[in-house]
């Protein structure tokens, strides 16, 4: 992602439903800690489907310098891709 307050390697909490056809639903809880600028805590939800890949859909709360900021961010891969595409914002505090 290009906005440095978003710039980091982010840690995971994965919780994980396999159905029998494969597909898959996924959520879970997530940290990524910006150093010297501030720390996003994070929930997710996400899922596999078979005919279009994967897709996240990401919930942010700032802490620290970014307390009162919220962001969102919709990952997406689809099936054969090998990369995820990110799309996000960010509200600021007024």
């Amino acid at each position: 992602m290009n906005d440095p307050r978003v710039t980091g390697m982010p840690i995971w909490i994965v919780n994980l439903d396999i159905y029998p056809d494969g597909s898959d639903k996924r959520w879970g809880t997530g940290e990524l800690d910006i150093p010297n600028m501030g720390k996003w805590d994070m929930t997710f939800v996400g899922w596999l489907s078979l005919q279009d890949g994967v897709t996240y859909e990401v919930k942010g709360h700032g802490k620290d310098d970014f307390s009162g900021m919220k962001a969102h961010w919709t990952y997406r891969k689809p099936i054969g891709d090998s990369l995820f595409t990110v799309n996000g914002y960010i509200v600021e505090n007024n």
